[in-house]
Order: structure tokens, then sequence, then C-alpha cells
């Protein structure tokens, strides 16, 4: 109910009523923010995921290279995501992972994520859905050649 007089009264008089929540809500810190939308990457909000993800997207496009390391924290998490049953967000997926190696680097990627390439005596490489994002990044740009050279 309380929701539903707040919606009501925003549409009848406006945000300029809401002001100082405004106010207070613009000193809310980036890292929560980051945090909470990586805390909307689990399973329970799978069917708002495209959402999300277009939202982290739009967050490693936009920010700043000075404060990737605040991002560190959710991109295992994001890269388990893939992984979930009837997963169907694939392009989108590979958008949002793609725009967050620009932000951060292949090598720091690699370091959150490695890309294992042998389990004892056979050749497995579990996380190989990575691989044609990270060529791809690579082909954009020359700073990667280092850490990808050994795996293509």
């Amino acid at each position: 109910k309380q929701w539903y007089q707040r919606r009501v009264a925003i549409t009848a008089g406006g945000l300029e009523h809401f002001q100082s929540e405004i106010s207070a809500q613009k000193k809310f810190p980036l890292s929560k923010v980051i945090e909470t939308m990586g805390g909307m990457l689990k399973l329970t909000y799978q069917p708002v995921w495209d959402a999300v993800l277009e939202a982290l997207g739009s967050l490693f496009e936009n920010l700043p290279g000075s404060c990737s390391y605040l991002v560190h924290g959710i991109i295992p998490t994001l890269f388990v995501v893939r992984n979930a049953p009837n997963f169907e967000n694939g392009n989108l997926f590979a958008s949002t992972v793609g725009k967050a190696i620009k932000l951060i680097g292949v090598e720091k990627i690699l370091e959150i994520y490695p890309i294992s390439l042998t389990n004892g005596s056979k050749v497995d490489i579990p996380n190989s859905w990575l691989l044609p994002i990270l060529k791809d990044k690579k082909e954009k740009s020359t700073d990667c050649d280092s850490a990808l050279i050994p795996l293509l």
C-alpha cells in the first residue's frame, strides 16, 4: 500500500515532493550500487537478467578506468551466470563481458577467471566460451597479445 501511495504521489505531484529523498540517494556510494547489481545476478533474479546485463554493460562502458577495481568482485558472479540452467541471454552476455574486458583488461579478466587448459593428461577447457570473446577483443586491441597468444 505504501509503495502504491508513493507511486500515485509521484505521478500526481511530480518529483518535487521527493527532492530530499532524491538528494540523499545521490550520495549513495558507487561501490554499493555495483554490489547491488552483482547481487541481482543470483539465480533468484534470472527473469530480469537481461535488464541486469544491460545495466552492467552500461556501467562497464561508462565507468572511468580509475574506478575499474570496483567491478572486480562481481566478475566471477557474472561469469557463473552463463552456466545457469535455461540461460538464454548469450548475445547480451557476450556483449556485457566484452565491455567488462574493455574496462579492466584481458590480463585482469584472466587473473580473476583463469582459463584452465589441461586437467591432468587430457586437454580440458571448461571456460572455453570465454575464448571467442577474448579473441574478438584481441582483434580490436593489441594490448592483450601477451595474454592471448599462448591460448590462441
